[in-house]
């Protein structure tokens, strides 16, 4: 996050594996990339474009293990998605955004576990 909003793209890049790839959810209900995006320059912009400071003045960011991976929790004035991260030999190498609302909930709505 640090690397993508103070624009080190550089920095940025040694974090992501060549054939990085962003894929994102929305179920046609947020705004979300239509199509994975692949490759670690044009991830690092997407990257750049989400987290850029300006937007990071309005958005809470939780870090997170869901599914039994890192994650990101991102919310303002309500829940704005869920980013999974993926790693493989020390670089990203998927991440899974998901912003559609009706999976969301499954987030914004704590569950008691019980046998």
């Amino acid at each position: 996050m640090t690397a993508a909003a103070t624009g080190d793209l550089d920095g940025l890049l040694s974090l992501l594996a060549p054939d990085v790839t962003w894929t994102a959810d929305s179920g046609g209900k947020a705004t979300a990339a239509r199509r994975p995006v692949v490759g670690a320059e044009k991830v690092a912009a997407v990257l750049m474009s989400l987290f850029r400071l300006e937007r990071l003045l309005d958005l809470r960011i939780e870090r997170v293990n869901r599914n039994n991976a890192p994650a990101l929790v991102l919310s303002g004035e309500r829940l704005e998605g869920v980013l999974l991260i993926e790693i493989a030999d020390g670089r990203i190498t998927h991440f899974y955004a998901i912003r559609n609302p009706d999976k969301l909930l499954a987030v914004a709505v704590p569950r008691r576990i019980s046998r």
